[in-house]
């Protein structure tokens, strides 16, 4: 649907996601986790969370990453930011350099759940040491925002497989996947409470 609407998209985009959530916010929540200066992030889609976070981390520079189409495609160029149509496992197979700041923003829900613990593998081998793993996820309740969601990602994204998570399924997949990873912070982003953001720390060495 969003590839049909051409050169609307990216104003339709922005007031799609408001309703759901304030970008601007989840933006300025991860970058005041600490002074990053290279970040990745996962499942990046149009380019549009990295662009946020960029406003706020002026000293850092960004890869995003998706298997879909076009990543980055809303985005205007900036040195800092760049994109590519690989996955988590490519990077890994290619050496990448580590990174202190790794950014999952709603993406888990789209993978099938047999897949997310090779993609928490993955991920866990891109970050650096002491570096922080910033999850935003969409939590599953029995609640009318939650049914709107589910709606949104089936019919509107198109992905009819979408299968949401608690908030302790979401802290057990990542446990599980990565154990020597310390839980240091946890938010809800407005307007939503289902917008989930837990932040968890690598080990220095």
């Amino acid at each position: 649907m969003r590839a049909a609407l051409g050169p609307f998209e990216g104003r339709a985009a922005r007031r799609y996601r408001e309703w759901f959530i304030d970008l601007p916010e989840l933006a300025r929540d991860i970058a005041a986790l600490d002074g990053f200066t290279r970040v990745l992030e996962v499942g990046a889609g149009d380019g549009v969370l990295s662009a946020r976070l960029a406003d706020n981390l002026p000293g850092a520079t960004f890869l995003g990453i998706d298997i879909a189409d076009q990543p980055g495609r809303l985005v205007a160029d900036d040195s800092r930011l760049v994109f590519r149509q690989v996955s988590t496992a490519t990077l890994v197979a290619e050496g990448t350099e580590p990174f202190d700041l790794v950014v999952i923003g709603d993406v888990l829900h789209h993978v099938p759940p047999s897949e997310r613990t090779a993609l928490l593998d993955d991920v866990g081998t891109l970050l650096a040491p002491g570096g922080l793993l910033a999850v935003k996820e969409w939590e599953r309740t029995r609640t009318a925002s939650h049914a709107v969601a589910d709606i949104a990602d089936r019919y509107v994204s198109g992905d009819r497989q979408v299968s949401f998570m608690s908030r302790d399924e979401l802290l057990d997949l990542v446990g599980a996947a990565l154990p020597d990873l310390d839980l240091i912070a946890e938010f809800r982003i407005p307007p939503r409470p289902n917008n989930l953001l837990v932040a968890f720390r690598s080990p220095a060495s």
